[in-house]
């Protein structure tokens, strides 16, 4: 199974960024993307894919957190960029909520469910308050990246609580 762990890595995480507007979130993304990607896709094209993945809809899962995505010709293996911004910023969630935790993912352009099984993963982590309260107490990008790959998601069960 591939895990966050996988497509993460601690150059691609950042705490307290500065930035202030969407736009500007993706392309220092897309940055982050480009180099995480061995310089093998260019910026523009990776910002491109995630405008175009914007327009059908908000990225911003609620409780100030979006998962932008996009599949990229060219890219061998999927790659993850995670940012926490320093002051939310509007988002066109369903919620409202600025957002200030935002995690990218890129995947080749004939990726498979494994890359919906990360996404998967995250949003069911990101829908846990106290997971998200330990992202935002994180006070330096090796803390963050810690968490991220360190907490296990599971689905949460109402029965079966009990071990075998």
């Amino acid at each position: 199974m591939i895990t966050i762990k996988n497509v993460l890595t601690p150059n691609s995480t950042l705490c307290d960024v500065d930035i202030s507007s969407k736009k500007r979130a993706l392309e220092i993304i897309a940055d982050i993307m480009h180099e995480a990607s061995g310089k093998l896709i260019p910026e523009r094209k990776i910002f491109d894919a995630l405008v175009e993945r914007e327009r059908l809809g908000s990225t911003a899962i609620g409780s100030g957190v979006a998962i932008p995505h996009a599949r990229i010709t060219g890219l061998k293996e999927p790659i993850a960029v995670f940012i926490r911004i320093d002051n939310a910023i509007s988002y066109d969630a369903d919620d409202n909520q600025p957002v200030d935790l935002i995690f990218c993912l890129l995947v080749p352009e004939k990726a498979n469910s494994a890359y919906l099984n990360i996404l998967a993963q995250l949003a069911d982590g990101f829908r846990r308050s106290n997971f998200l309260k330990r992202l935002r107490s994180a006070s330096t990008n090796e803390e963050l990246y810690d968490i991220l790959v360190k907490t296990k998601h599971k689905p949460i069960k109402t029965s079966d609580q009990h071990h075998h």
